[in-house]
This record gives C-alpha cells, structure tokens and sequence, in this order.
C-alpha cells in the first residue's frame, strides 16, 4: 500500500525548499512512527510512504525521491535489495538504512549509504541524518533533459555544450533507448558501424566529455554509469516551434 503526504507550504523543517522523501517498511507500526519523525524534521517535505517493498519497487521511476529510508528487514525483500536497486537507477539519491539492530554496518559501507538508523528512531537521529546527507539536493530545473528537434539538448532551460560531435551523436542514441543501458563494447559499432579497438581512446574520451558537459549543465544524475554500461533517464522530446 501506498500514502502519499504534502506539507503545507508554511512550515519549515530541516530544508528550505522542498524534498521528496520515499520511506519503505513492511511494519505498519514503525512506518507510522518514522514517518511522524521525518515529518517534524523536514516540514517542507513531499513524503512517500509504502508497506510493501514490491510496491515501491514498481514505484521507483516515477518517484525519483532525494532521500529514500529503507527497513532493512522486511519479510518479501530485504531493504538492501531495493538499496541496490536505486543506487543503480538514481546515483545520487541519499540512502538512510533502518535497521533492528547494527549488524548491517558492513554492507552500509557497501552501498556508500548516506545513513543509518538503529530502531528506535526518534526525531533527533531523523534531523541529524538529513542535516549531513551525502548528496545536495538537487535544482529543480535538473530533472530532466530536453531534446528538441534533432540536436538540441537542454537541462534546465540551458544548451548542453559538448567538446565532440561524437558526443552529441553518442546521447542522441542513448535517448533513443528510453532510459535502458547499453554496452560501452556496443558503442564502435553505433558511433563508427565496426566492432574492435581502434576507436578506444576515442571513445573514452567522448565519454568522459558527455559526464564533464552533464555535470556542468548541472544535471550529471540523469547520466547511467556503471560496469561497462551508460545511459541517460528522463529525456522530454518535443518538436521545435514553428516560428
């Protein structure tokens, strides 16, 4: 099952600006009093709350959450497992583990987490892990790219300038992919239609062009890499106007 909470526009919390912050745990109970605690912390807050791992899971795309508070121990999926699962799709979401106990500091370090949190959770330890989370929040005009016509690229009404034609060819065919990965072993055969070596060096450097030109335009968490894979997420297309 899935709540959805939206606060009121007058009260202030541990952010400024609003938040979007997915809580997931099968224990009706302690998501109730997590939830209480993370909404006298962060008052501003747009909070997702779910009972059911599968549920979140399905959810996930649609979310793109800032911050994420995961029980680990839940009986259809353990929290780890969904952790993993968002770190592949959002790369720079705050991951705040739950936890019964501290056994699962190991795999915390694992997952390069943001947090964690050993039940019983009060508002204190709530306020003191999003007062240091890992990654900022993000602008909100860097939640998606927008393609435009054939060439055009923008993030947040700015061009995105690449150093290499490669490049642009390069995220023209990611956008392509509606959001899925591809293999970084494909990519001579998409950008020069032959297989092997020859272009290696090249390629790194258009790839490392595409995650420089992203970072600047601000927008570098809607780039996918990771283990010989790359991809970009949220692309709006639209026909350029008339005039």
């Amino acid at each position: 099952m899935y709540f959805m909470a939206n606060a009121s526009a007058e009260n202030k919390g541990v952010w400024e600006s609003d938040m979007k912050i997915l809580i997931v745990d099968e224990n009706r109970k302690d998501l109730e009093e997590l939830y209480g605690c993370i909404r006298k912390a962060c008052e501003d807050a747009e909070i997702l709350r779910f009972d059911k791992a599968s549920d979140a899971v399905a959810a996930l795309r649609g979310i793109d959450p800032d911050v994420a508070f995961l029980r680990i121990e839940m009986e259809s999926m353990s929290g780890l497992t969904i952790a993993e699962v968002m770190k592949c799709m959002f790369p720079a979401v705050n991951l705040i583990l739950v936890s019964d106990s501290g056994d699962h500091y190991a795999d915390a370090f694992r997952l390069r987490v943001s947090g964690y949190l050993q039940l019983p959770v009060t508002e204190e330890m709530v306020r003191e892990e999003l007062s240091s989370l890992r990654y900022r929040k993000r602008p909100a005009n860097a939640g998606a790219l927008q393609v435009i016509g054939d060439n055009d690229i923008y993030a947040g009404g700015r061009t995105i300038r690449f150093k290499y034609n490669k490049t642009r060819e390069l995220v023209q065919y990611l956008i392509g992919l509606d959001g899925k990965t591809c293999s970084t072993e494909d990519l001579p055969e998409v950008l020069w239609n032959e297989y092997g070596d020859r272009h290696r060096s090249y390629l790194r450097n258009i790839l490392a062009d595409l995650s420089n030109a992203m970072k600047a335009a601000g927008c570098e968490n809607l780039l996918i890499r990771r283990r010989g894979r790359v991809g970009i997420r949220l692309v709006e297309k639209r026909e350029p106007d008339a005039n």
